[in-house]
């Protein structure tokens, strides 16, 4: 007996194509289309930010080595909390 044994059609399977399957679950998700956006806009900018963070963490090891002055050093400290700030408040809106 395989792997894949008893998985025939049955009489109550589906007679329909995929595409008539995914017009109906398009056809309910309509009303929620703007909420569905704003969700996907939010996913893809906390994808940013959370991206965005190792890269300046890589770049404050690299500027450490050149000496910056003060005012660098806060700048820095300021994007990091800014992406901190960022992170939290669309993780709360997602």
């Amino acid at each position: 007996m395989g792997f894949f044994a008893g998985l025939n059609p049955e009489k109550y399977d589906r007679q329909y194509s995929d595409r008539v399957l995914a017009r109906r679950i398009a056809s309910y998700f309509k009303s929620q289309a703007v909420r569905l956006s704003i969700v996907a806009i939010l996913v893809v900018a906390l994808s940013g930010i959370n991206a965005a963070l190792p890269v300046l963490v890589g770049r404050v090891v690299d500027l450490l080595g050149a000496r910056p002055s003060l005012n660098v050093i806060w700048l820095i400290g300021l994007a990091m909390l800014g992406i901190g700030v960022g992170t939290w408040g669309f993780n709360w809106a997602r």
